[in-house]
């Protein structure tokens, strides 16, 4: 399931970013992925993330989230842009959950797992492969 994908500790080689998009694969249609939250495609995207290709206005600049270990990661690297993926997932979950908050319904499963394991997922790759 989506809560134990999350919960494991992952292999280092595993992105954080993988294991998200699987998560959203299982995410109800309200619950838009990253790319479609920042309205570029999904080329665009994967290209920003894997290779380093800017994404394209009006593409907002992300910043990565709080994470100590991020000082000894270089700003232009993947593994930065692994964290400021994250950065993309959370705008995409806070959107979610306005929305269920707007209809007053509880959040599906999927967005519980991601909202509490999420970051521990990134911080985990992180200094799994950084932090040493």
């Amino acid at each position: 399931t989506v809560v134990a994908l999350l919960q494991q500790t992952v292999s280092d080689a595993l992105r954080p970013s993988t294991i998200t998009n699987h998560c959203f694969t299982r995410a109800p249609k309200t619950l838009s992925s990253p790319h479609d939250h920042l309205r570029v495609s999904h080329q665009a995207y994967v290209e920003w993330l894997v290779v380093g290709v800017p994404l394209p206005p009006p593409c907002p600049t992300l910043r990565p989230p709080p994470i100590a270990v991020l000082a000894n990661i270089p700003a232009e690297s993947g593994a930065a842009r692994e964290a400021c993926a994250w950065t993309a997932v959370q705008s995409s979950l806070d959107a979610y959950a306005q929305r269920c908050s707007a209809e007053q319904v509880a959040p599906e499963e999927v967005y519980v797992a991601m909202t509490e394991g999420g970051p521990a997922l990134v911080e985990g790759y992180l200094v799994g492969n950084y932090g040493r």
